[in-house]
């Protein structure tokens, strides 16, 4: 096996586990529909911090390494007030985590220097900076790009249309949308979504 570290991220306080279950329940019972939605962000975050006190204003990032993808070593503390973290590294090595960051209710992205996470600042979307209800960052590189799947319309009424969206990156900070993957408009809360490629491309 290639002994090349692999990173692991983590957000250590455990707060999701009403809507985690309403996941599991949810999604064995509902049917995807064709709603239309945009993905494109209608503005900033105000840039104040998430006060629920369940929430990522309260979480941090953890890092840890293996070399197996069972075992974990030397877990530490990268990032206070940020939640829901992915990673990714890029193809020339760098390593950037994507966050929600509690204190400014938007998504960031660091990059991993040494074992330290090193904010580079808030991500945009479609030209805006700190796009408001773009949360729950998933991300993996594809043809040297960073491709970034999200939840949008974060916080919208039960029954307002929202979707899992999809948007890629040259530089990792600045993304364009390319569409959907997921709508409903059902009250079911669906969140932190995870894509993984298959060996056949898909």
């Amino acid at each position: 096996m290639n002994s090349r570290r692999v990173f692991a991220f983590a957000w250590l306080t455990i707060a999701c586990t009403t809507t985690c279950t309403s996941l599991a329940t949810s999604t064995t019972a509902t049917t995807p529909v064709t709603t239309a939605v945009s993905c494109t962000p209608t503005g900033s975050s105000p840039g104040q911090p998430i006060t629920d006190p369940s929430g990522p204003y309260f979480h941090q990032t953890v890092v840890a390494h293996t070399t197996n993808g069972l075992t974990l070593t030397g877990a530490h503390q990268v990032a206070d007030h940020a939640s829901v973290p992915d990673g990714v590294r890029r193809d020339d090595g760098t390593v950037l985590i994507y966050y929600v960051n509690g204190a400014t209710a938007a998504t960031w992205v660091a990059k991993l220097v040494a074992d330290t996470a090193q904010p580079i600042g808030p991500i945009s979307v479609d030209g805006v900076v700190a796009p408001n209800a773009v949360v729950d960052p998933d991300v993996q590189t594809v043809a040297g790009k960073v491709r970034m799947y999200y939840l949008s319309s974060f916080g919208a009424p039960a029954g307002t249309p929202r979707a899992m969206c999809m948007a890629e990156s040259d530089d990792g900070v600045r993304f364009i949308t390319r569409g959907a993957a997921f709508v409903w408009s059902t009250s079911e809360s669906f969140t932190d979504p995870s894509v993984v490629p298959l060996s056949d491309g898909t």
